[in-house]
């Protein structure tokens, strides 16, 4: 039983000195690693974490109220750039203003006077229009009235009295017509000469503007000689074609007229006055033919001034203002031109 106590001590002990010798060996080794450069630079980095953390923090609360002194600069800057550029619009704008307005007054002018020289020219192609297709039925009324007279105060020789009237009826109607005909025809060759030469002087005349008021006046000034030129060369074409109608629908009346005198004479008489009746309504649809081109070159003049004030409107609304009374005035003669020669036609 002792042998077993003594072991028992034995063993306590050994295990207790191995412990002491462990912690020996752990405090040895802390004190070596506290006295070496990677315990130093332990400590070091723990101190400059230290460091970071309250430069950190210092940063913050500095930086706190720059960020909110920055947002309070940025937004009163912006507001005194926004007032400084609305200043300089006004200005601009004040300053961009008279010339607009001398812009616009001289191109309104340009396009009155354009008007004015061009009006004379619709007026007497449109009298003309009128007066010689007056003249046409004057000059071929006393042979379709003296054919009636003739008829009734010589019944007795009414054959050898109308055949001559009868012969000679469709040689003056075609000259009549084609003496109408070749009057008008110079009238439209004039007409397009002098719109030529009126445009050309008004696109010398805008010489003096911007580039960009130059461009749309003459994009609109070519688009106006495009459908003018066309028209006249158009009116000129109608003209003939209207000439050879008028000759085609009277000359069958002339030849019935003529083979009566070989048939029953009883009838020469109401065909006559058939006769003399459809002469006078033929003329007046060739007049008809004729007059919707004076409505035609009235649209045609307001539609294009309405183009070069919307054309111009981009640049000032006074322009456009301006323009207004312009057509309005072009409209109001050309409205009273046409009232004259509907007056005529009515004669």
């Amino acid at each position: 039983g002792s042998r077993a106590d003594v072991s028992h001590d034995q063993v306590q002990d050994a295990f207790w000195e191995y412990v002491s010798q462990l912690s020996e060996t752990a405090r040895e080794n802390v004190g070596k690693i506290q006295s070496s450069e990677v315990g130093k630079h332990l400590d070091e980095l723990i101190e400059n974490l230290g460091q970071i953390t309250v430069y950190a923090d210092d940063l913050r609360e500095k930086m706190t109220p720059l960020a909110q002194q920055f947002r309070t600069k940025v937004t009163e800057d912006g507001e005194r750039l926004q007032e400084q550029i609305r200043q300089q619009v006004e200005q601009l704008s004040a300053q961009v203003s008279p010339i607009s307005e001398e812009v616009q007054q001289q191109i309104s002018q340009k396009i009155e006077v354009l008007k004015l020289r061009l009006t004379p020219y619709t007026e007497e192609l449109s009298a003309q229009v009128s007066e010689k297709t007056e003249q046409l039925r004057q000059r071929l009324t006393p042979y379709t009235e003296d054919l009636q007279r003739t008829l009734q105060q010589n019944a007795d020789n009414l054959q050898q009295a109308l055949v001559p009237f009868a012969q000679d009826l469709q040689q003056k109607i075609n000259e009549n017509v084609d003496e109408v005909r070749q009057k008008l025809t110079p009238l439209t060759d004039e007409y397009l000469a002098k719109f030529t030469e009126n445009v050309q002087e008004l696109r010398t005349s805008l010489a003096p503007y911007t580039q960009e008021v130059q461009d749309r006046m003459n994009q609109q000034i070519e688009e106006l000689s495009q459908k003018i030129v066309p028209f006249t060369q158009q009116l000129q074409e109608q003209l003939n074609a209207n000439a050879e109608q008028l000759k085609a629908q009277l000359a069958p009346f002339a030849a019935e007229l003529k083979a009566k005198l070989n048939e029953n004479f009883e009838d020469l008489v109401p065909r006559a006055e058939a006769l003399n009746n459809q002469v006078n309504q033929r003329i007046e649809e060739f007049r008809q033919n004729m007059a919707p081109y004076t409505e035609q070159l009235d649209t045609m003049i307001s539609q294009n001034i309405q183009k070069m004030r919307e054309s111009l409107q981009p640049h000032t609304d006074k322009v456009r203002q301006t323009l207004t009374p312009v057509e309005m005035q072009l409209r109001a003669h050309l409205t009273a031109l046409w009232e004259t020669f509907r007056q005529n036609l009515q004669k």
